[in-house]
């Protein structure tokens, strides 16, 4: 019997410590961009089934709830939708972003937010899309805004189709405007009197100026997104890489310290090496557990309470009201957080598992250190070049500009309907000068009234 609850014992204590492994590795807290980019792919091309299916009930329940608060989001959807013709016969690929913004406290990530990108859909309507999504993955301070924050939908040159989520002041209603403005301008071309009449006489340059308009409006689409691409680079080498290079070179130079401290303070052979807690050095684990149980029940807010010290680390507990869970902080040169449980064994085993990873962490931190050297030396080779169309821009354009004026000043109907309008105003009595002209005296000699002889 004794064997038999020392086994289920063991089986349990390997599951909580399963189970706190498991959380950790997912944990976006830390470096997690494989993981990351994994759930983004997944994301992508559930929203592309909602867009061909119009599943507007299952695309809204993808966004965080503090977006579905905030947002119009089923007016967005149902817009959305409108400008997605047809459904994909080939669903394009995915190119993970990877972080968009975030903020790092004590070595670990308080918010985080990503983004990725499904490019080259290919739909039943020949014609081409590609989706942008922007997520939030972590969030202290906002719980309730972890989960998709934004969706764009762009068509196949780069122009802006709609938005869902959270959007700045004018972006949705500069977006519907720009879809309709296309149109309008289509819409004037044709009312044009020089261009009916062009029409009617069968000019061939009508269709040559309608084709280049759509073709320099696109290209002057993608030089835009090129220059706001360049004008990002230059940002992200002047600011982003720098600052995110330091910060990793000091993530590296901290795990590789904690490391140190770790291993100068190991657990004896077969032993426990002992929590400080309140000042009492505890060397049994039974008691030391449930000290550390006590402890977290004196923490009531989410500010960190300092309660001892273990395995050479500062230790401190904060509570998440939104979680209703407690979560225990070692504090190095870097911090290692460690999700409590009402086990008091179970715990001690959970803060082992969390600072265990640290050879994995100092891994992560290196190999992100590497992806970001070889991002800054790819932007440095891409920032500064020329927009690869501009040449052809240059000449459809100035095509487009000598088929203007050609249109608009090559019509002699206008010009003779013009001269002929002046000659018939001139030959016209002018009523002004009517006016003017004297009044002629009343005559004073009084007519006889004629009766209308009746018969």
């Amino acid at each position: 019997m004794k064997k038999y609850i020392l086994s289920l014992l063991v089986i349990a204590i390997v599951c909580v410590a399963g189970c706190g492994l498991k959380a950790h590795n997912n944990d976006s807290h830390y470096i997690n961009a494989e993981q990351e980019g994994n759930d983004s792919e997944k994301m992508l091309y559930e929203i592309l089934q909602c867009f061909n299916n119009k599943d507007a009930d299952r695309l809204k329940g993808m966004f965080a709830p503090d977006i579905k608060d905030k947002y119009d989001i089923d007016g967005q959807i149902n817009y959305a939708f409108k400008m997605y013709n047809g459904e994909s016969v080939y669903d394009g690929e995915v190119r993970n972003g990877g972080i968009a913004s975030s903020t790092i406290k004590d070595g670990i990530y308080i918010e985080k937010t990503v983004d990725a990108v499904l490019n080259g859909i290919k739909t039943d309507q020949e014609e081409t899309f590609r989706i942008t999504i922007i997520r939030r993955v972590v969030d202290d301070a906002v719980p309730q805004a972890v989960g998709l924050e934004k969706i764009y939908l762009q068509d196949g040159d780069y122009k802006a189709k709609a938005v869902i989520g959270k959007t700045y002041r004018g972006e949705e209603t500069d977006i519907r405007q720009q879809n309709q403005t296309f149109s309008d301008d289509v819409d004037e071309t044709a009312l044009s009197f020089a261009e009916i009449k062009a029409l009617c006489a069968g000019d061939p340059r009508i269709k040559e100026r309608m084709d280049l308009d759509v073709e320099v409006s696109r290209l002057k689409l993608m030089k835009a997104d090129h220059q706001s691409k360049q004008y990002c680079l230059e940002d992200q080498l002047l600011k982003y890489f720098p600052e995110e290079i330091e910060k990793h070179k000091g993530f590296i130079k901290g795990f590789e310290s904690d490391l140190e401290v770790l291993a100068a303070h190991p657990h004896p052979e077969d032993g426990f090496a002992g929590m400080e807690i309140r000042g009492d050095l505890l060397t049994d684990k039974e008691n030391a557990g449930a000290a550390l149980l006590d402890a977290c029940k004196e923490v009531k807010t989410s500010d960190p309470v300092q309660i001892g010290s273990y395995r050479g680390y500062a230790m401190s507990v904060e509570f998440s009201a939104w979680k209703q869970e407690y979560t225990l902080l070692l504090k190095g040169q870097m911090t290692h957080r460690a999700t409590l449980g009402a086990d008091p064994r179970g715990n001690l085993t959970r803060i082992d598992n969390a600072l265990a990873q640290m050879p994995q962490r100092l891994e992560a931190a290196k190999a992100q250190l590497d992806n970001l050297c070889q991002q800054q030396a790819a932007a440095k080779e891409e920032v500064g070049k020329p927009f690869l169309y501009e040449e052809e821009l240059r000449s459809k354009n100035a095509r487009l500009v000598e088929l203007d004026t050609l249109l608009n000043i090559d019509g002699k109907g206008q010009g003779q309907a013009h001269t002929e309008s002046a000659v018939a105003k001139s030959t016209r009595p002018s009523v002004l000068d009517h006016l003017k002209r004297p009044v002629p005296p009343r005559s004073t000699d009084k007519k006889p009234k004629q009766h209308e002889e009746v018969r």
